[in-house]
């Protein structure tokens, strides 16, 4: 060191250390007044109609006929009974 000058400190994270407010889960968020979700919501996101508009959407069905899969958009189906 020369005379005069301050020293070099490495900078430490401590200032910036904050206790994390306890969050249960983000994805919570957008489903709806309920635990599981409506099917409003997951139709809106995961329907058939929803599917078809993108191009990625496209290929996710694509890839469900390629595997064989029964149900092609599972958000999509209704309940029996006439239930939505």
């Amino acid at each position: 060191l020369l005379t005069g000058q301050a020293p070099i400190v490495a900078p430490t994270m401590a200032p910036f250390r904050r206790a994390m407010p306890a969050v249960e889960c983000n994805r919570k968020k957008g489903l709806g007044g309920t635990l599981s979700g409506t099917r409003r919501a997951s139709a809106r996101t995961s329907g058939w109609r929803t599917r078809n508009k993108s191009v990625s959407g496209k290929k996710v069905i694509a890839a469900r006929r390629k595997k064989g899969r029964h149900t092609i958009a599972p958000a999509s189906i209704r309940k029996a009974n006439g239930k939505k």
